[in-house]
């Protein structure tokens, strides 16, 4: 993280999804910047480590909750504004990604994504941004997908659940029209993260063998971009300029895609 550390002295800050990955390196930046933060996942164990490592409830606030169940998201919210008073910015991280060709898409595991991708957003939204309004100043961070965008092969329902969310915070940008509540949208390139619930027979080739960039270097962008007060930010150069060829050359980028994202016949059967 680079030139935002100054902004997040003071502030309290909520996360979703702080238990591993994105999240847990969020978390140790945000508190090294000075920032107070609530760590929200479903593993109470993780949390409780993350907690003991960043110094103690004084500092790290943990709220074990599965942001699927909007019962648990308002509970944890509710417990992160009583102990510190206030909720300056919320950090929806928390995501579930499967792959596989759409037309063999498990529909429970399209639902898992859903709940988490979007909902888990609309649950955190919901709870937070009310207050946000309150106070009159807030940021709400969405860490969404490139795939929410451009889509690659055997991403369908992942990149559905992505862009119900970002469908979502746009309606909800309008409303919030001169509250002094800020929406922000991030895109993480590839990161180098685990996710150990999908089969390696699962993962294309082009994801596997994709370039990955370190998970503490994109967590400082995404603190950083949150800091800078845009409405998005790319937080790597390939997805960046992926980006601008599909919005101006998109034949281009559109073949680019297919060249990428191609998926061996070996692993299409």
């Amino acid at each position: 993280m680079s030139g935002s550390h100054d902004w997040y002295r003071g502030r309290v800050v909520i996360i979703t999804g702080a238990s591993t990955g994105i999240g847990r390196a969020v978390a140790r930046q945000a508190v090294a910047a000075g920032a107070n933060v609530a760590l929200v996942a479903r593993s109470s164990e993780r949390l409780a480590e993350l907690q003991a490592e960043l110094g103690g409830p004084g500092r790290a606030l943990t709220a074990a909750a599965d942001v699927s169940q909007r019962d648990q998201i308002n509970q944890a919210v509710e417990r992160c504004a009583t102990h510190f008073g206030r909720i300056d910015v919320a950090i929806a991280n928390a995501g579930v990604e499967y792959l596989g060709p759409a037309e063999r898409l498990d529909p429970a595991e399209l639902q898992t994504m859903l709940d988490t991708n979007f909902f888990g957003l609309v649950h955190l939204a919901q709870a937070v941004v009310p207050k946000m309004r309150q106070a009159g100043s807030g940021t709400l961070a969405y860490v969404s997908s490139p795939m929410a965008r451009v889509g690659f092969s055997w991403t369908a329902g992942y990149a559905a659940s992505k862009s119900a969310a970002e469908a979502f915070l746009l309606g909800m940008s309008y409303e919030l029209t001169g509250s002094g509540v800020h929406l922000i949208k991030v895109y993480p390139g590839p990161t180098d993260t685990t996710r150990p619930y999908l089969p390696v027979e699962r993962i294309p080739q082009w994801s596997a063998h994709r370039p990955k960039e370190p998970v503490d270097q994109v967590a400082g962008r995404l603190l950083d971009a949150v800091a800078s007060g845009a409405r998005e930010k790319t937080l790597s150069r390939p997805v960046g300029t992926l980006f601008l060829l599909q919005r101006w050359v998109p034949g281009l980028a559109d073949r680019l895609i297919t060249r990428i994202g191609a998926v061996p016949a070996a692993q299409r059967t």
